[in-house]
């Protein structure tokens, strides 16, 4: 079972036959004359991941009480594409070697075809996208701004073993809660929700967002690499600084703190390295406190959604929280 196949397994019947008309949009709008660009386009696609963005925009829609699935599917196709872009973009700046369990597109098909392949998906997303409303295109360019930034702070801070909270939380909120808050307000306004509504849904998106990227912290730390399709430590591994890092850092005896810090900052580790880092950070409270971060952040998500109406779906919006809150992939 991929990882979709895990996703929808929280979601509303209904959402999910809404997915599948996505999935057909998506796989109909990234065709390409030339053989090796469609290989390339379908390639991370194929290969599966949550759909929690497009996911969240029809269940944002269902729940304000949109009808005409139509209304919703193309730009929650192109959300999608958007995401496929940026992590192919993301493993080229990383040199990540795999992806969702498979080698990455840069892996697979060279660099240079993995940063056009990217290009590509991007300009299909926008080509689908520019047909809507222009209020609707701005929240998906900010967003899109936003991840670029996000990624830039990302790359500013490869091993920084004194990257603090803040600097942290700036980077997650452009790089992951932004475009999943887009998906909850597009939904929202494309399914008719009054101005509080669309507040409260994009309130729920930023926390699902931080919550999202939180639990990844975590996983690559604890989770099995044949779930998360990643090995552990592959965050220590890119120099990336996450919670349980950032809060073991804080806590350590000034000698077990040199020596993780010594770890974090070089730019190629060891095996044993990796391992012997992930063991320092056990040894404190950091994991604890982290799924305790993400359960507050998730906890402000279902509370932002009190103003919905009752129905099913907004039940499926808790669910959905709870779901990635258990998420072990």
């Amino acid at each position: 079972m991929n990882t979709k196949e895990k996703m929808t397994e929280y979601l509303h019947e209904q959402v999910i036959e809404d997915l599948e008309s996505v999935e057909k949009f998506i796989f109909e709008n990234i065709e390409s004359e030339i053989e090796l660009m469609g290989d390339i386009s379908r390639y991370l696609i194929v290969a599966g991941g949550k759909r929690v963005r497009p996911a969240l925009v029809l269940l944002t829609f269902r729940a304000v009480g949109g009808k005409d699935i139509q209304k919703v599917v193309p730009i929650a196709a192109a959300i999608e594409l958007i995401h496929t872009a940026t992590l192919i973009h993301d493993d080229i700046n990383d040199s990540s070697a795999t992806r969702r369990g498979i080698p990455s597109v840069n892996q697979k098909f060279g660099l240079s075809n993995a940063l056009v392949g990217g290009d590509f998906l991007f300009v299909k997303a926008f080509k689908i996208g520019g047909s809507y409303d222009w209020g609707i295109v701005k929240i998906i360019a900010d967003a899109c701004s936003n991840l670029a930034e996000g990624e830039i702070l990302q790359s500013m801070n490869r091993y920084n073993a004194n990257l603090n909270m803040e600097d942290y939380n700036k980077t997650i909120e452009k790089k992951t809660a932004s475009l999943i808050s887009a998906c909850a307000q597009v939904g929202a306004i494309l399914g008719g929700a009054r101005e509080k509504e669309v507040r409260a849904l994009s309130s729920y998106g930023r926390n699902m967002g931080l919550t999202f990227q939180i639990i990844d912290d975590i996983l690559d730390l604890e989770g099995d690499a044949v779930q998360t399709g990643k090995p552990q430590g592959t965050d220590i591994m890119e120099g990336q600084l996450s919670v349980p890092l950032i809060k073991a850092l804080s806590v350590l005896e000034p000698k077990t703190h040199d020596e993780l810090a010594k770890i974090l900052k070089k730019k190629e580790n060891t095996k044993e390295e990796i391992e012997r880092a992930i063991d320092i950070v056990r040894s404190t409270d950091a994991l604890p406190f982290t799924r305790d971060l993400a359960k507050q952040y998730a906890d402000k998500a279902r509370a932002a959604i009190g103003v919905l109406p009752d129905t099913d779906y907004k039940d499926n919006l808790e669910l959905f929280i709870d779901a990635l809150i258990e998420r072990n992939y």
